[in-house]
């Protein structure tokens, strides 16, 4: 299979990391395509996770979970999807520390995983450069705001901000991005853009502590076939 020929279409670029012919990041690929970020914890751990993302929607969008512990599939993301081969690098975690970072193979699948599907951040990252092209304006920085606790967990939550043209046609951006994930909170007061960017998951893992986990590790995504609707 020729890589450079095939890497804007989803299922060649999970065909070739599993083959082994790519091992590069994958959050410049496919651009009009979800990226994942994947998760995967034993059962009796996954409850504090799932219940930290749904009171903290701006931390991790969450796309699916595998339909039954041990069950190695997410088929909402698309065909002939697997989530152990086609992601190219994983970080492995021990009781929150960083044991080890590699690709994965079925012998690291736990009977007891829940498998977690998150939208990636690369989006906000995608869109906020299209921001700038559209705006030609470059500042961006971080906010870090409070958050809930949930099982007593205390991260903060970061807001990228950008200064807006006083003549910009904003609505026009607002209504391509309004519906990518993260970005449906993103705000327009006095003159700035202010889109939510999550802490990473290494930080939420450190806190959280699990006896094992393991990330999809940043940049190198799941490709999955769910298409970014164009005008939104």
């Amino acid at each position: 299979m020729d890589a450079s020929a095939s890497l804007n279409s989803p299922a060649a670029i999970r065909m070739l990391i599993r083959s082994g012919d790519y091992h590069g990041q994958t959050n410049n690929l496919a651009l009009e395509f979800l990226k994942i970020q994947l998760v995967m914890l034993p059962k009796h751990e996954a409850l504090p996770l799932l219940s930290f993302c749904v009171q903290n929607p701006t931390f991790g969008h969450l796309i699916d979970i595998n339909e039954h512990p041990g069950k190695c599939d997410l088929p909402s993301l698309g065909e002939n999807i697997n989530p152990i081969t086609d992601v190219a690098l994983f970080h492995l975690y021990q009781q929150g520390q960083e044991v080890a970072c590699r690709s994965l193979s079925e012998a690291d699948w736990h009977t007891d995983f829940v498998l977690f599907a998150f939208a990636s951040d690369c989006h906000v990252k995608h869109a906020l450069k299209k921001l700038n092209a559209f705006c030609k304006v470059s500042t961006v920085k971080a906010e870090a705001l409070p958050r809930s606790p949930i099982e007593e967990v205390k991260l903060p939550s970061y807001w990228l901000e950008q200064s807006l043209p006083t003549d910009g046609d904003i609505d026009t951006w607002l209504h391509e991005i309004r519906d990518l994930p993260y970005l449906k909170h993103a705000k327009v007061e006095q003159g700035k853009i202010r889109v939510p960017s999550p802490m990473t998951w290494q930080r939420l893992i450190s806190v959280l502590r699990p006896s094992t986990c393991i990330l999809s590790a940043p940049e190198h995504h799941l490709v999955s076939d769910i298409a970014l609707r164009a005008g939104n």
